[in-house]
């Protein structure tokens, strides 16, 4: 670890790099809740490292017995907490994990982050942000998409075939970042089809229920079967970047419309631990990466070998989202739902 090439509270080196806001520095790089709402919370740390810090150095000015205890607990919390988000990923690890964890903070990526440009540069807080971006631009056109369904069904089909063309011909519109605002907004631009196909299963669920009953169970079994092959085609049939995207999407479709238009899978899927792990997927889709850096870093520290992590980053994940449903999750959806609700008339 590096000294701080600037000795003062708003700066922190780590490794060779000079991290700004870093003392008080991030320990945890993004929370997000549901809906139309991006919440990001920064939760601070008052420590410096080594003692040297603005804190420690008023405390020491005092010359308390106190302040001089109180000075040795924020050194003893500050070191944990940086032995835990500035500690590298060991070896056993691979190569992205251990070169994704956030960039330098800023005020510009703070910025950037909240206001989801895409952008390269405003990505490096959190990594689920590639993808966070488009759905949420999205699913604030979301109604109008629906409307679009309902009202111009034909018109809506051509427009999802050609907002596909860019993916055709223009291989960065499948890139995780974007160098400019125009790119980042074609990048979206190819998502919209998937919203698109989820709205027509809203919009048709009852006539689609009605036709998938009457399917044998071997049918369904095929549709299942296609369903998932479809959505893992690129690892299992070929990863061009059109293909991979446009057969996820119908895979995802299939999968959907089984679950809640076959009579039998829906029994299947209403049981109480599906249904918990339905609760939490987005929440977990949230945290899961920030548990997953954080357990490693721990694992790291204590030796522990990768075959144990691994366990433990599933476990501690699902323990997470369950905890961030409860807390920020269920009630915003409740909050939304408040807003919602239209008033009853006398």
């Amino acid at each position: 670890m590096g000294r701080p090439e600037r000795d003062t509270p708003f700066h922190l080196a780590l490794g060779k790099r000079n991290y700004l806001f870093s003392a008080p520095h991030l320990l945890e790089w993004a929370r997000s809740s549901t809906g139309v709402f991006h919440i990001k919370r920064l939760c601070l740390d008052v420590g410096y490292s080594q003692g040297t810090g603005f804190f420690c150095q008023l405390c020491r000015k005092e010359n308390s017995a106190n302040l001089d205890a109180l000075c040795r607990r924020i050194v003893a919390g500050n070191n944990a907490s940086k032995a835990l988000f500035v500690q590298s990923i060991g070896d056993g690890y691979s190569e992205w994990l251990q070169h994704t964890p956030p960039g330098a903070i800023s005020i510009k990526s703070v910025v950037g982050h909240l206001l989801m440009t895409g952008l390269t540069q405003h990505m490096t807080l959190s990594p689920i942000m590639w993808s966070l971006v488009h759905e949420i631009r999205i699913s604030i056109a979301m109604p109008f998409i629906v409307w679009g369904v309902l009202k111009f069904p034909k018109a809506m089909v051509t427009l999802s075939l050609v907002l596909l063309v860019p993916g055709a011909i223009w291989p960065e519109a499948f890139s995780l970042t974007a160098s400019s605002l125009t790119q980042s907004l074609l990048q979206t631009s190819i998502y919209i089809p998937i919203f698109v196909g989820g709205a027509f299963l809203a919009v048709y669920r009852d006539t689609l229920k009605t036709a998938i009953a009457k399917y044998p169970t071997v049918i369904v079994a095929l549709m299942w079967a296609m369903g998932i092959l479809l959505l893992e085609a690129r690892w299992i049939i070929y990863d061009g970047l059109l293909f991979s995207h446009i057969s996820s999407g119908v895979g995802a479709g299939l999968i959907i419309l089984m679950a809640f238009a076959s009579p039998g899978s829906s029994r299947f899927l209403d049981k109480p631990p599906l249904i918990w792990l339905g609760d939490i997927s987005y929440p977990l889709y949230l945290t899961h990466f920030t548990v997953l850096i954080a357990v490693a870093k721990i694992g790291t520290l204590i030796g522990a070998p990768v075959w144990i992590v691994l366990p433990m980053v599933l476990a501690v994940s699902l323990l997470v989202a369950d905890i961030f449903r409860r807390m920020v999750d269920s009630p915003v959806q409740n909050l939304n739902k408040m807003f919602s609700t239209k008033p009853r008339t006398a």
